[in-house]
C-alpha cells in the first residue's frame, strides 16, 4: 500500500512538473511574442521619425523654390531636378520600408494617399510637376523596383478616374486655389477619402501589384507604361 501511495505521489509530481513546464513554455512564447511586438513598434517608430524628417526637408525645399519662382531669376533646372530627385527617392524608400515590413500597411496607405494627392496637384516648379518629374526622374530612380513603378502608374490611372476636387491651402505652398501643389490641407479629409473610396482602392492596388508582377500578367497599357525608361 505504501508503494502505491509513493507511486501516486510520484505520478502527481510528474504531472505537476509537466504542467509547470507547459505553463512556463506558454509564458515564454507569449513573452517572446510581446518582445517581438515591441521591437517591431520601436523599429517602425524609428523609421517614421526618419521618413517624417526627410518629408519636412523636402517640404521646406519646395517652399523655398516656390517662393523664388516668381523672382526675376526664378529657379534653375538643376535645382528643380535636385528637388524632384529627393522627392522620388523618399517615395521609393517609403515603399521599401513597407515592402520589408518595417512600416505597417495602414501607415503606407496614408502615405500613398498623399502621393495620390500629389498627382492631382496643379502646382509646378520650373517646368515640372509630380507627374512630369516621375516620367523624367522617378522612373529612372526606381528602375530596380518594377513593383513600385507599377504602383505609381496605377495611382496615376486611379487619379485620372477619380481626381480630387479643388481645395484651398497646401502643406507645401500655403497658397489657396488650384495652385495648391501637393498634400492639400483639406484635400484628404476622412470624409473625402470615404466618398472616393480612396483607401480601399489603394489597398486593392497594393494587394494585386505583387501578383501581377510575379505572374507577368500586367495589363498591356500598364506594362507599356512601366517599361518606358
Amino acid at each position: 500500500m505504501a508503494s502505491g501511495i509513493f507511486s501516486s505521489a510520484a505520478d502527481l509530481a510528474t504531472a505537476a512538473g509537466v504542467m509547470i513546464g507547459a505553463v512556463s513554455l506558454v509564458a515564454g512564447v507569449a513573452n517572446a511574442r510581446a518582445q517581438q511586438h515591441f521591437l517591431r513598434l520601436e523599429r517602425e517608430a524609428a523609421a517614421l521619425g526618419v521618413m517624417n524628417s526627410r518629408f519636412q526637408d523636402v517640404a521646406e525645399i519646395r517652399r523655398q523654390l516656390t517662393a523664388r519662382s516668381s523672382d526675376l531669376d526664378g529657379v534653375s533646372g538643376e535645382e528643380v531636378y535636385s528637388f524632384y530627385a529627393k522627392y522620388w527617392a523618399l517615395q521609393i524608400d517609403q515603399w521599401e520600408h513597407y515592402r520589408l515590413g518595417v512600416i505597417s500597411k495602414s501607415v503606407y496607405v496614408t502615405w500613398l494617399c498623399y502621393l495620390y494627392d500629389s498627382l492631382s496637384g496643379f502646382h509646378t516648379i520650373g517646368s515640372m510637376d509630380s507627374r512630369t518629374s516621375w516620367e523624367a526622374i522617378g522612373r529612372s530612380l526606381s528602375r530596380n523596383s518594377v513593383e513600385f513603378r507599377c504602383l505609381v502608374e496605377q495611382l496615376y490611372i486611379l487619379n485620372r478616374q477619380n481626381p480630387l476636387p479643388d481645395t484651398e491651402g497646401s502643406v507645401f505652398t500655403g497658397r489657396p486655389g488650384r495652385n495648391r501643389g501637393c498634400i492639400s490641407k483639406s484635400g484628404l479629409t476622412q470624409e473625402l477619402q470615404e466618398r472616393l473610396g480612396l483607401r480601399s482602392s489603394i489597398n486593392e492596388i497594393l494587394a494585386r501589384t505583387p501578383m501581377w508582377v510575379v505572374s507577368g500578367r500586367l495589363p498591356a497599357d500598364l506594362a507599356r507604361a512601366i517599361s518606358i525608361q
